[in-house]
Parts: structure tokens; sequence; C-alpha cells
């Protein structure tokens, strides 16, 4: 099975998800639905009931890390689509365009209407670097305003280097060494990184660890590296799927349970490796993942509706419900009103975003090979449905 794309955000999630024999992969589709859905209940939790629930809490942070290797995973179809077909500066560009036609539109839609709106937690301190993508780059978040938008740019700056990295090699060296090179570099670099400056920040290990870009890359090169194992070694992941998923699995637990435990934010080893072990967790149940069957009709169809539309939600989420929030400490909402109304203001704005603005994009970008739009098939005979 060879994974063709779509990218993803975060994170945070793409509108389309990987594609077998023209169906789509309804296994895919539930990790994205299960990613979004983790992170509206901790963010739930958080802003409504002041985030009494560790549980509650930790399945946010579960659903970026999924969706950061989800985008790894999707988009590392794509670059060996595109190792496939020949690399080279035209394929980079193209590649880049695709994706910031796909993330950034949205992105700077919602960050204007965040500015019209006032002056919200700082939204008009630090509007440049917001602008620049540079809110935190190599450094903590510069306001708390927008906070979301940490994992976007977490994979904006993957986009860019790692795919800028890989087909500079991929012009000087074999594909495969180039391919190996970058997954190495960029799960490596990062958690020796997080190792090496994590000095005395175990008290604010989220704002100076978790949401700096430059300490995180490798979270979407498990992907990556997993998209890549499966392609090359398709009937060995096809094999052991299942051992797999039970070795992923157990390892999502352990850093689960090892993250309840407070004597473990201690550890600057743990508080380095926390994010390894997670995203290997994850990446090891792809290929079981992939290879799901298809539900029922409702069942099928509420999750692709959710996988669909988890970019506009993840994007517009916490700022709606900050502003229900504020309606009902001015006494205009009771509190279950205020949490419906930021729920329903959620899955519509996504709604919109979905039809009015990501889906015209999406048609209007430019193929990455030349029959992108009707499919090609790889060296190993498969079919691929570019994205």
């Amino acid at each position: 099975m060879t994974p063709s794309q779509q990218g993803g955000v975060g994170g945070v999630a793409g509108t389309e998800a990987e594609k077998r024999g023209g169906e789509r992969v309804f296994g895919l589709d539930l990790l994205r639905a299960l990613a979004i859905g983790g992170v509206l209940v901790s963010h739930l939790q958080l802003v409504f009931w002041g985030g009494g629930s560790a549980l509650a809490g930790i399945s946010g942070s579960l659903g970026v890390e999924l969706f950061f290797v989800l985008s790894g995973f999707l988009i590392g179809g794509l670059l060996l689509d595109i190792l496939e077909q020949g690399a080279g500066p035209r394929a980079l560009w193209t590649f880049l365009v695709r994706r910031w036609m796909r993330t950034i539109p949205l992105y700077y839609l919602w960050l204007g209407v965040l500015l019209l709106c006032g002056t919200w937690a700082g939204a008009t301190r630090w509007p440049w670097f917001f602008l620049s993508f540079t809110q935190n780059l190599a450094w903590p978040m510069t306001s708390a305003w927008f906070d979301v938008s940490w994992s976007l740019m977490v994979e904006e700056w993957f986009y860019l280097l790692f795919a800028t990295l890989l087909i500079a090699l991929a012009g000087v060296m074999r594909a495969p060494r180039a391919l190996a090179i970058c997954c190495g570099l960029f799960i490596v670099l990062p958690l020796l990184a997080r190792w090496i400056t994590d000095d005395a920040v175990a008290a604010d290990w989220d704002a100076r660890i978790r949401k700096v870009v430059l300490l995180r890359l490798d979270a979407i090169a498990y992907g990556v590296a997993m998209a890549w194992l499966m392609r090359s070694r398709r009937r060995a992941c096809d094999a052991l799927a299942q051992p797999m998923l039970a070795l992923g699995l157990a390892l999502v637990g352990a850093s689960v349970l090892s993250s309840l435990e407070p004597a473990s934010y201690q550890s600057a080893s743990w508080r380095a490796g926390f994010f390894s072990l997670t995203s290997t967790g994850f990446a090891l149940c792809f290929p079981a993942v992939a290879r799901m069957g298809q539900p029922g009709r409702g069942t099928e169809a509420l999750v692709r509706w959710a996988s669909q539309r988890s970019y506009g939600m993840y994007v517009v989420h916490l700022s709606v419900m900050e502003f229900a929030r504020r309606l009902m400490l001015d006494g205009v909402l009771q509190p279950r009103e205020g949490v419906l109304l930021a729920g329903l203001a959620t899955a519509v704005l996504a709604e919109l975003s979905y039809r009015l603005v990501e889906v015209p994009l999406l048609v209007r970008r430019p193929p990455q090979h030349a029959r992108a739009d009707r499919g090609h098939r790889t060296r190993r005979g498969m079919r691929v449905i570019a994205f």
C-alpha cells in the first residue's frame, strides 16, 4: 500500500484522506477524527471547567501528536511519489505551493478575523510574529493569543525544511539514501536539542519544549519514515501489522501513564524522550489502521465529515470556546448554553471553511505530476491517487 496524501495539519490535518484504489481509507479518516476529537474534548474541559481532568488534558496532547504523525505519513507518500517521478527544483516548488494553498489561506483568514475582533489577550501586541510564521520558531510562543497556531507552525516549517533538504540531497545521491539521511536528521536532531536545551525548564515544559518548532520537527518525521517503510517493505508490514499495532498501542499507553505521574516531569530524559515514545507508538499503528475495512454507512459518513472538516475545526475552535466563555462570565449565557454554542459554532464555521475556502482552493492547485488528476502508477505497479 502506498500512501499518497494530502497534507495535514494539524497540525492539523487535511480534508482528504489517502485513497486506496480510488476509495477513501477509513482507518486514516478515523485517526484524523479521533485526533480532532481529543483536541476538542481537552480544550472544552480546559476552557469551561478549568482543566480539572488530567486524562482529558492528555487527550488533547495525544490528538496533536497523532495529527503530526498522520501529516508526516501522508506527506511522506507524496514525497516518495516525487522521488519516483524525478525530483528537482520545479517539483519542490510545486509541492510547496500545493501545501501553502492547502493551509495558509484559512490561517490568514482566521488571523484577520481575530485581529478585527479587537485586542483579545494581546491580539495587537505581536501580529508580525503571527504573520511571518515565527511566533514559536525557536522560542516560546510570543503571545497566548491564537495559541493553537503553534502546531500549524511546526507543520509549515517541516514542509519547507524537510522537502527542500530531501530534494537537494536527491540531486546528488540516490533517493533512498537521501530519504534515510533526512529522516535520521529530523528524528535525531530535535531529540538531542530537547535534551541539551532542557535546562531547568520542567515548570514550563509545555511552552519551552512542547510548543517550539525546532524542537518538535521529529514528530512529523516519524510519519514520513513509516510511509517509506510501508512502501519499501510492504509485505513485511502487512504480515506484522497486528504485532506492530500491539506494540504501538503499548508505547502510547506507556507515554500516557508516565505523563500522569508528576515525578516524570522532573526527569530531563523523560521530557526529551516523551514525544519520541508517543510518535513511535502512533507510527507503528499505521500498517494495521490503513488496512481497516469500511464500517456501516452512518459511521463512515460521520467519521469522514469530521476528518474532512478537522483542519477548519482545529483553527477556529479555541477562539470560539473563549468567546463563548466570555459570554458566560458576562452572564449572557448559562454554562450549558455556552458549551452548546461553542460546539455548534465550531461545526458551522468548519463547514463554511471547507465549502467556501478549502475545497475551492484545493481544485485550483497546480498538479504535482502530469497525470496527477487521473492517478499514476508507481514502479511497484500500485495505483496512487496523487494529492
